[in-house]
């Protein structure tokens, strides 16, 4: 990990946009990991540290940032579709990079794209394939933490050797590199804007306006529970109720404008610091996503002063204490704090006992990263907006045809998706009070039927064995959501076709009950038992719930 950061061929000193957003989307990645611990059991959750790692190792290579994109996708696609609505949020705005990353280095000159794409030597590739296929072969049959992040850091050793070779592409210049960084940046500033538009539409229903279930005012109780604050008087609840929504409506209101810009990073990081301390397991996560997108909306001028700002921080440490001028060091010390806290949360979780409890416990660890991680990111952002500069409305509000605006139109499709008969989880309706099945409860807005899932509405009433129970090593966050008894049919289907064995389940639907059995291999409904289709399984997920009738609870 050691090279001259006068020769290094991909010194991440040098002043690069891509570069900035490199190191805050990697660190957010880290961040995400710390709220959820599942992925240390899976190889594609090692391959993602791993990218991750090396990005911060070199924050300037396009390719490393190409590749941790890729990993996290494919990590995504390994736990869909049971992942918090800003973990899917994630995922879309990944393939916006990654589409918009690909687009301007396809139109781009010949020379800039061998310098995006160049992997090293022949041989250097070679040997780098197949130690990762060695890698990947260890990490899927043993499968455990310790030693896979032992694996993880020699892997990380062997990729990060430097490759001294008079032949080398050089570095991306400054304009390239902007180049890049402006294929997808106008996209993404757009998304987070329409994030923002559908968590305030799925809010605007009875339920959130009413104080007695709205989860804006459980949410501020909880809090002042957690911090050991005086309960506020009732008289006031409904100023959490519409503060809540006019924060999120005002916040990418504020951003989109350049007069507003400096009072929409202010409310943004006020509201989410805040909201991430709300004891409720991985909400800190999500306000490290907008933390980070937060840089988008910086003009290039801006960028310059954050990574200056970063410059006069080290050469301050260094001031103080003996470390060496290896650009790596300081990706190196990140690295090694999410060992330490991330790993260890997660071993916590195993041997203490998997179930919420100790999920939720275990969690403050990674609050405690994010609480310093985002002092340092507010303090950086200061630093920009010590700088006046004229707006480049070309990347900032203006957007030019590109192929990510796919991003664009996945975000309005995930926040149209109850309304349409589709999922009900991670569209967007995060602690909204929504309900859309059955007696809906929207202020303005019906379900159109163009899908039938939300229709065939059922209730387990007896299960033998229970398939709604968690299983004894739980796997993922579905086994923590929506505990209720009430639910799709599809959802139904999807258990029972998980479950091995002879099985007994009756259900009731509004006007009927009915017995669902498997004995011997023979079923009662072959439709019951028949798996949905990948595309179904990786799409869909719908809410649980507790009664028929009466207001909507707080829930994820």
């Amino acid at each position: 990990m050691t090279s001259n950061p006068t020769t290094h061929p991909t010194d991440s000193s040098a002043y690069s946009p891509l570069t900035v957003f490199a190191v805050l989307w990697a660190t957010a990645t880290f961040l995400h990991l710390m709220s959820f611990h599942f992925w240390a059991r899976t190889w594609q959750g090692w391959v993602l540290v791993l990218c991750t790692s090396l990005v911060l190792l070199r924050p300037r290579s396009p390719q490393r940032f190409g590749f941790l994109i890729a990993a996290s996708l494919l990590n995504l696609f390994r736990s869909l579709p049971f992942v918090p609505n800003h973990i899917l949020f994630e995922g879309m705005i990944n393939l916006t990079i990654l589409t918009g990353f690909l687009w301007a280095a396809a139109t781009a000159d010949r020379e800039t794209r061998m310098k995006i794409f160049h992997l090293g030597r022949p041989r250097r590739i070679a040997v780098n394939v197949l130690a990762l296929c060695v890698y990947l072969a260890l990490v899927i049959s043993v499968r455990q933490e310790d030693f896979c992040g032992f694996l993880t850091v020699l892997m990380m050793l062997l990729f990060s050797r430097p490759e001294r070779s008079p032949k080398l592409p050089s570095q991306l210049s400054e304009d390239e590199a902007t180049r890049l960084y402006r294929g997808f940046v106008g996209v993404l500033r757009w998304e987070l804007a329409v994030m923002y538009f559908w968590a305030v539409i799925q809010k605007l229903n009875s339920d959130y306006a009413n104080p007695a279930v709205s989860c804006a005012v459980q949410m501020q109780r909880e809090l002042e529970q957690r911090l050991w604050l005086p309960a506020t008087p009732e008289v006031i609840e409904p100023l959490f109720i519409w503060g809540s929504l006019a924060l999120e409506l005002t916040i990418p209101l504020l951003l989109l404008v350049r007069r507003t810009r400096h009072v929409g990073f202010v409310v943004a990081c006020i509201f989410h610091i805040w909201l991430s301390l709300h004891p409720f397991a991985g909400i800190y996560s999500y306000s490290a996503l907008v933390l980070a997108m937060l840089v988008t909306f910086l003009s290039p001028q801006q960028l310059r002063a954050v990574q200056t700002c970063w410059r006069a921080q080290q050469e301050w440490i260094r001031e103080r204490f003996p470390i060496p001028r290896d650009p790596e060091f300081f990706g190196g010390c990140v690295i090694t704090v999410f060992y330490i806290l991330g790993i260890t949360s997660s071993l916590l979780y195993a041997n203490l006992g998997e179930d919420r409890s100790t999920f939720e416990k275990v969690n403050t660890l990674g609050l405690i990263a994010f609480l310093g991680w985002a002092g340092w990111l507010c303090r950086s952002y200061i630093a920009a907006w010590a700088i006046n500069t004229e707006d480049d409305r070309q990347s900032v509000r203006g957007l030019r045809w590109t192929p990510a605006w796919i991003g664009i139109c996945l975000v309005l499709f995930n926040g149209l998706s109850p309304w349409i008969g589709l999922k009900t989880q991670n569209s967007f309706a995060m602690f909204s009070n929504l309900r859309t099945e059955f007696a809906p409860n929207h202020l303005f807005l019906q379900r159109a039927p163009l899908f039938g899932y939300q229709n065939d509405m059922v209730e387990v009433v007896a299960s033998e064995p229970d398939i709604l129970a968690p299983p004894e090593h739980p796997t993922g966050i579905e086994q923590f959501a929506n505990p209720g008894r009430i639910l799709p049919f599809f959802e139904v289907r999807r258990l029972l076709s998980r479950i091995d064995g002879d099985v007994t389940v009756t259900i009731r639907r509004p006007d009927e009950l009915v017995t669902l059995w498997r004995k011997g291999g023979e079923v009662s409904d072959e439709s019951a038992f028949t798996p949905p289709s990948l595309l179904e399984q990786k799409l869909l997920w719908f809410r649980r719930h507790d009664e028929w009738s009466g207001p909507m609870p707080c829930t994820h």
